[in-house]
């Protein structure tokens, strides 16, 4: 499966949107991935992978009808990304754990709105 495009500032996801019984529960995750790095964007070989990705658990309430990703960058499509003047995206709706992959170190930075990460 892939996520994303050739293109700059993307978050996107795939969305297990059924309930699972959590008392007692385990939740056992296997997986392979690859970062694409510096595919032609915009007519340039910018030599830059993506930024990551995360694994994440979102309140039961929230519906693959009203989820939406967080914003895209070292948010890792689940933080919120704040860069005045401009930039104002939120974070996810709902989530409340996420697990970050992050090839360049910025999702647990104390940036761009995101608050109390280690750097």
């Amino acid at each position: 499966m892939r996520l994303t495009e050739a293109a700059n500032n993307q978050a996107t996801y795939a969305l297990f949107d059924s309930a699972i019984f959590s008392v007692n529960a385990q939740v056992q995750i296997e997986m392979e991935y690859t970062f694409w790095n510096g595919a032609d964007i915009g007519g340039a070989q910018n030599g830059r992978a993506g930024d990551g990705m995360t694994f994440f658990l979102v309140d039961g309430n929230v519906t693959g009808d009203t989820f939406s990703p967080g914003a895209y960058g070292g948010s890792l499509g689940y933080a919120q990304l704040v860069a005045p003047p401009t930039v104002n995206e939120a974070g996810m709706p709902g989530g409340y754990l996420g697990f970050g992959f992050d090839n360049w170190g910025n999702y647990s930075g104390a940036t761009e709105g995101r608050v109390g990460g280690i750097g």
